[in-house]
């Protein structure tokens, strides 16, 4: 059996970190571009008055680029993974939330990119994103790079 070589790991991570990024980036113009989906999904969830659920909607696309430049810029990186992943998980129990009440509304993550991406699969994305995180924080190449370069 073949072994992949911390430089491979480490490559292998930092195109997680790239990927990550360019999601919430998407995502944060999306909501920008397409804000309606996304505040309805919110509204629904939490039931507060239409100026707080601007906020929240504003504050979620800060937060995005946020966390993209955080994967992005090297002394972040890890930071960048650990904050990625607690949004994702956030966000995933959201939609689990949100499923378990019967609710069928998308949660408007991509603005209308999604179309009429169902729950179930939306959950199913957030969970991969949620692996690519804990790989940029976690994987074997975390101690080399932090070493080492």
């Amino acid at each position: 059996m073949t072994r992949i070589g911390p430089a491979v790991l480490k490559r292998l991570q930092q195109l997680a970190r790239y990927v990550l990024a360019a999601v919430f980036l998407l995502s944060a113009i999306a909501k920008l571009l397409s804000p309606a989906q996304f505040r309805e999904f919110v509204s629904q969830q939490i039931a507060l008055g239409s100026n707080a659920i601007l906020m929240i909607s504003y504050g979620t696309v800060g937060l995005e680029v946020g966390i993209a430049l955080l994967l992005l810029y090297r002394p972040f990186r890890f930071l960048g993974g650990v904050v990625s992943g607690g949004v994702l998980l956030a966000f995933t129990v959201a939609l689990m939330f949100s499923m378990q009440t019967g609710s069928s509304t998308n949660c408007g993550c991509f603005g209308g990119l999604e179309g009429d991406m169902s729950i179930e699969v939306s959950i199913l994305r957030n969970i991969a994103l949620l692996c690519l995180s804990v790989f940029t924080t976690y994987s074997p190449t975390h101690a080399v790079e932090d070493h080492n370069g």
